[in-house]
């Protein structure tokens, strides 16, 4: 009984590993936020025409190929949040299906590097390298925000 009991609790954790990362890819540049941001990027760039109809045509198909994987990493969390609740989870069924969840991440990560690359063949040298230094400069800047944010809280804690 123990045994079996520390095999749902790992479980149980991995799960909460594997979920919290497709979750952080799916609000990845999403919204108006990460929408804005990446338009303020690349209006800077001074693109052609041609080049913001390439890079649109690749963001839009990018998005829609991850909107395909993470429905389906959703459905696979789904079954396997099922089956580990069943007083009788099957091991092999489990298995299968984190097999699968790890698949879809590593489908993500794919997208991920697919979409950097396209990116990549678009701009020109000097245009890439001004794009990845305003990037730089902006994730500098929430990691602060992070930053601060979490010392208020802290600091909130600690006078409680």
């Amino acid at each position: 009984m123990k045994t079996k009991t520390v095999i749902m609790f790992a479980l149980a954790g991995l799960l909460i590993v594997l979920f919290a990362v497709p979750e952080a890819y799916a609000r990845r540049g999403k919204g108006d936020n990460g929408e804005k941001e990446f338009t303020r990027v690349m209006e800077k760039l001074d693109l052609s025409a041609e080049q913001k109809e390439q890079i649109d045509s690749q963001r839009d198909e990018q998005e829609a190929q991850f909107k395909k994987v993470i429905d389906d990493l959703k459905k696979v969390k789904e079954a396997l949040k099922d089956e580990l609740d069943k007083p009788d989870s099957d091991q092999n069924a489990v298995d299968k299906l984190a097999a699968r969840i790890k698949s879809c991440q590593g489908q993500l990560v794919d997208l991920r590097i697919n979409g950097i690359l396209a990116i990549k063949r678009i701009l020109t040298l000097e245009q890439f390298v001004q794009m990845k230094g305003q990037m730089d400069l902006r994730r500098e800047i929430r990691e602060e925000m992070h930053e601060g944010r979490r010392d208020q809280r802290y600091k909130h804690k600690s006078m409680d």
